[in-house]
């Protein structure tokens, strides 16, 4: 593994675990409010969205993205095995557990096709009826579970998103194993 590609790979990973973690922070912030009765759902989903993405793109770092090597020519096909190899490695050195929940790209996918996800809620099934920027306890809202557009469970600690239930604290966990391995790994060389 080149020695230059890795560090640079790993501070921005490093990078991203930070943003993650900040964005929590924040989001445990707003929730205090709630519990005082006062809430900035705008603030509280800003920061649900950003530990989202930055999550997305830690996994993007350590996974890639799916290819479809029918469709690559003999170069394309040799850097997308390059790249492959490298981020394996990558896991390898971080002790990633291949079944982590940063690992799914239901997270990745749902941002990249959010528009389409808006439109079948309500343009396809042209229903009025979903729930958004909720904040509480899953129990005390009686919704349709297929109509939920975002949603936040202060018990389980999970982000709802259409069909899709992230656990934070689980996400959480394995952002703070990588931010540490990554910084050990950053501290050894001098970083």
């Amino acid at each position: 593994m080149p020695k230059l590609t890795t560090e640079v790979y790993l501070l921005e990973i490093n990078r991203l675990c930070e943003y993650a973690i900040y964005s929590v922070s924040e989001m445990n912030k707003s929730l205090k409010n709630y519990e005082l009765g006062v809430i900035d759902l705008a603030t509280f989903w800003y920061y649900a969205h950003s530990f989202l993405s930055h999550s997305s793109n830690i996994s993007k770092f350590l996974w890639g993205g799916k290819v479809n090597f029918s469709k690559l020519n003999k170069v394309q096909k040799r850097k997308a095995n390059l790249y492959n190899d490298f981020r394996k490695k990558l896991r390898k050195i971080l002790e990633i557990n291949e079944k982590a929940a940063l690992k799914s790209r239901a997270v990745r996918n749902l941002f990249e096709h959010f528009d389409e996800h808006i439109l079948d809620l309500t343009y396809v099934d042209n229903s009025v009826d979903y729930t958004d920027m909720c904040i509480g306890k899953k129990e005390n809202f009686d919704v349709d579970q297929t109509r939920i557009y975002r949603f936040y469970d202060v018990e389980e600690k999970t982000i709802t998103i259409y069909d899709k239930v992230f656990d934070v604290s689980e996400i959480l966990g394995e952002v703070y194993q990588i931010l540490g391995k990554t910084k050990n790994i950053l501290e050894q060389d001098g970083m």
